[in-house]
Order: structure tokens, then C-alpha cells, then sequence
């Protein structure tokens, strides 16, 4: 990668003429990528700036410039061969059930293999933050209130967030409440890295990094046993009603409010109807989103104005 804070200051005085000579340890400290290894040592060159292995002495020869070349190559595969044996390494123990590290879910503390019991990593149940997690499952499940409002009733009980952060939000209950670790299974090997569809920094370092995750097919992930906090029921119940939450919510509302919306079924395909508005005027019609009961079936029914209908209601 030649995007690196150093490396850029290193290129940038070569051309202000700051010095004449660099000193390198070895030329895969300079790049473990060939191309990009012969690009800089390229443009130095061109900056009038010597160059220096300490433990490959190379010369301005044709063969010292070929063995250069070859040193690059050889980094560069050595680096492949390093993150694959990693990665199936880490792979095979997952599969054996040991816990790879990463992410600790709120509620869980992390185990380590000198620390567990039978020599494998693994999640412990942390009483205090468990008891947090219950209490929000509760609250989903029994008084169907919106993450939000969860967040709201954490904050206001002074209840410290998961990474100490300063207060609690809707979007971090919103993912708490769909995890299915809490049911007993740690999924790995869940999603991969690859490069982020947006950047919040265009002039970041990390332009080109694979610094955005995604979804890798369910069939390749692996399952993990852990403790469970909650049962498959409560965890089965919390979904249901933070589907509901979506459909009702008012904040999806935005220009007309609806009195029926995500309440109102078509009576020959069964699909449910979403507000919509057309000059003006407002109506209920067939959705292919994400409500309950969305279908690819095409029907004849069309629109049904709203007013009429909520004032018969």
C-alpha cells in the first residue's frame, strides 16, 4: 500500500530535496508489493535521492537491479502465504470451537486459553451487563417499545454503555436486539472485508484499504457455542416485534401521516398496503417493501383513497 503517512512525508522532502540518501532495512519494509516497490524506488530516483538496503546490498547493476526485483516478488508472495495460512489457521480452530477473538457482545467477557478451563478461548456471561440485556429484551418483548425509547430508559437509569461511551443510542440497542449470540451461538467467519461504497474522508490514508464489511454466504459461517443469556423464544419474539416497530413507526411518515399504514391487506393476494400520496391526495396501496406480507404477486386491485377509508375505521 503507498498510502502511509510516512511513506508520503519520506516522498514528499525527496522532492523539496530535503536529503540525497535513504537507509532501509530491507526491501519489504519499503513495500511487500513489487509495482509499488519499483515505483518509489523509481521516483527517488528520479528526485536524485540514493537509495540504501542494510541487509540486501544491492548495486546500480543489471543484476543488482533484477535481484531487487526478485527480493519484491518474493515479499510479496511471502505476504500471501503468510495471511492464507492465517486464515486457515484461524479457520480450523473456529471449527473446533475455539474463539477467535474480535468483537465481544454486550453481556459476554472474553475468555482467553490460559484462562479457560479445556485450553480453548471462549465467552463468559458478565452478570452485571447481562442483566442489562435481559432488561431490554424485556422491554421489546413485553412493553413493545421502540429501541429508541430503550435507549432513552438506559440513559435515564444511568446505565454505563457497552464501550463507556457517553450515552446510549437507538442504533446500538437496534443491534443488540438482533444478535443471535445471546440465544448461545457465536457466528465467525460472518463477513469479510472489502472497500467501503463511500468514504466519510476523501483525502484519508485509507482510500484504498478494505476497511468496509460484508456478508459472506450463511453456509460459510461458523457456528460457535456459548453461554445463552436469553432463550430461542424471547429471541424469536424480540424480532417479530422489532418488525412491527418498523412498520408502525412514525418517523417513516414523513410528509402525510397515515392512520392504516401497515394495517390495511389486500383481500385477493393478501399483500399489505403502504401509504402513498399522488397530487395531493393520499391513498393505500400494494408494497414491495419491507412490511409484513410482501409479495411478487401482481394484482388488479388498485388504489384505495385514504380518507374515506380511515373516517369508516
Amino acid at each position: 500500500m503507498l498510502e502511509r503517512p510516512g511513506l508520503d512525508r519520506l516522498r514528499d522532502d525527496a522532492h523539496s530535496g530535503e536529503f540525497n540518501l535513504v537507509l532501509i532495512h530491507s526491501p519489504d519494509r519499503l513495500a511487500r508489493k513489487a509495482v509499488y516497490q519499483g515505483l518509489v524506488l523509481e521516483e527517488l530516483e528520479k528526485a536524485g535521492v540514493k537509495v540504501e538496503f542494510l541487509n540486501y546490498p544491492v548495486d546500480d547493476s543489471p543484476e543488482g537491479k533484477m535481484l531487487l526485483g526478485m527480493q519484491g516478488l518474493f515479499a510479496e508472495y511471502e505476504r500471501t502465504k503468510i495471511a492464507e495460512r492465517s486464515r486457515r489457521g484461524k479457520l480450523h480452530k473456529a471449527r473446533q470451537g475455539v474463539l477467535m477473538g474480535g468483537y465481544v457482545p454486550c453481556g459476554y467477557r472474553y475468555i482467553r486459553k490460559d484462562e479457560g478451563n479445556d485450553g480453548k478461548a471462549t465467552l463468559e456471561i458478565d452478570g452485571a451487563q447481562a442483566a442489562v440485556v435481559r432488561d431490554m429484551y424485556r422491554w421489546l418483548v413485553e412493553e413493545k417499545l421502540s429501541c429508541r425509547r430503550i435507549a432513552g430508559r438506559l440513559n435515564g437509569l444511568d446505565i454505563p454503555t457497552i464501550r463507556r461511551g457517553s450515552h446510549w443510542t437507538g442504533g446500538t440497542v437496534n443491534r443488540i436486539l438482533k444478535q443471535e449470540v445471546y440465544v448461545g451461538v457465536f457466528y465467525y467467519h460472518r463477513a469479510e472485508a472489502v472497500e467501503p461504497s463511500f468514504r466519510r474522508k476523501s483525502g484519508s490514508v485509507y482510500k484504498h484499504q478494505a476497511t468496509g464489511r460484508k456478508l459472506r454466504p450463511r453456509e460459510e459461517w461458523v457456528a460457535i457455542t456459548v453461554p445463552a443469556i436469553i432463550d430461542r423464544e424471547t429471541w424469536e419474539a424480540a424480532r417479530r416485534q422489532l418488525q412491527e416497530n418498523f412498520v408502525y413507526s412514525p418517523r417513516h411518515n414523513i410528509h402525510y401521516r397515515y392512520l392504516l399504514r401497515g394495517l390495511v391487506k389486500c383481500a385477493w393476494c393478501g399483500t399489505t398496503c403502504s401509504g402513498t400520496s399522488h397530487q395531493g391526495r393520499r391513498y393505500y396501496e400494494h408494497n414491495r417493501g419491507n412490511f409484513p406480507g410482501a409479495t411478487d404477486i401482481k394484482c388488479e386491485m388498485r388504489s384505495v383513497r385514504a380518507d374515506p377509508l380511515e373516517e369508516v375505521v
